[in-house]
């Protein structure tokens, strides 16, 4: 399958994934984020992670992750949330279609992400300063790489593999925290709803594999 075939699946998939989602009730998407919490929040990788990415969720259509990160503050671990910040040297772009990369900037507390305010083109919820997890000069954090990344997404499969936006944000960063630490974060973790889980996802070569999913109340982990 060329490129542009797989690219033309993926958009056709994304479609597919954003209308059965428009049918989907806040109450539902509540009820399926607790659940995705439960199971997270029990997962041996999540219990002794030190130092956790996640991510601020839209009102609507994925996982929302603001318990998720109320309790990694109640657990004492150093929380990082990204920032989208626009590529302006093409030297950076690690993609064609790449426009922008993520800075995942350390939280102090909880208090700082509910203070957070709307940025960029969609408004979403960012920090925009602090320690940035990729420049272990300026953090301090020399030698330590992440040992949890929660990711969203737009579709999973139950063999682990994620499909996103299109942008290549995530992809994007994972090679750049091998390019600074030698190596991938220690676990990374996708969450969904169900209606984000199907049978395949079409492929490319930067595409990764995670070491869990979890989908509603469904935990598709290596182990099992």
């Amino acid at each position: 399958m060329s490129t542009q075939t797989i690219k033309q699946a993926k958009t056709q998939l994304r479609r597919k994934i954003a209308s059965k989602l428009t049918s989907l009730t806040q109450k539902e998407l509540e009820r399926q984020s607790n659940n995705v919490y439960v199971k997270l929040i029990q997962t041996p990788n999540f219990q002794t992670a030190k130092k956790v990415a996640l991510y601020m969720s839209m009102p609507t259509s994925e996982v929302q992750t603001l318990q998720f990160i109320k309790v990694c503050f109640e657990m004492g671990k150093q929380v990082y949330l990204p920032h989208c910040h626009r590529i302006k040297d093409a030297s950076l772009k690690r993609y064609d279609a790449q426009r922008a990369m993520l800075i995942f900037y350390e939280m102090p507390d909880f208090q700082s992400v509910l203070d957070l305010k709307p940025q960029g083109q969609y408004q979403l919820l960012e920090p925009t300063s602090g320690n940035s997890l990729l420049e272990p000069e300026k953090s301090g954090n020399t030698s330590e790489k992440l040992d949890l990344l929660v990711l969203p997404g737009v579709a999973f499969t139950s063999d682990r593999y994620r499909m996103g936006h299109g942008a290549g944000f995530y992809d994007d960063f994972i090679q750049r925290h091998v390019s600074t630490f030698g190596e991938k974060p220690h676990s990374m973790i996708g969450v969904g709803l169900k209606e984000q889980l199907v049978d395949v996802i079409p492929l490319e070569s930067h595409d990764e594999r995670l070491d869990a999913v979890i989908v509603d109340d469904m935990i598709f982990d290596d182990k099992l």
